[in-house]
């Protein structure tokens, strides 16, 4: 499983990788969306504590507890389109974090 920080920016309203491989990348194309979502099923106390702090995204190829499947549906240069039924739908920069695998198991983390 890999643990990625991710940080909010309000200047541009969405969340950026502060980890070395995609550091200072934005999350896109629905991604953003549902990492605030994911943050906003901790309540509105810590979600506003991840929008002031950051949150680690958690992600893995295999199922973990608390974790949401999400099913690759295309295939895009740098990444790739995965689709949760509860989330919706978001293009993930899957080839710099585990390789764009046909399912992929991710959840947020607020400390």
């Amino acid at each position: 499983m890999k643990s990625l920080r991710l940080r909010w920016d309000h200047k541009n309203r969405t969340w950026i990788f502060c980890a070395d491989e995609l550091k200072d990348e934005p999350l896109f194309y629905g991604f953003g969306n549902i990492i605030t979502k994911l943050t906003r099923e901790y309540g509105a106390v810590m979600a506003r504590k991840s929008l002031r702090e950051g949150c680690h995204l958690l992600i893995d190829t295999l199922y973990f507890p608390d974790a949401y499947r999400f099913e690759k549906s295309k295939e895009d240069i740098g990444g790739a389109w995965y689709e949760n039924d509860k989330l919706g739908r978001a293009w993930i920069p899957c080839t710099n974090i585990l390789g764009c695998k046909k399912m992929l198991y991710l959840n947020v983390e607020v400390r």
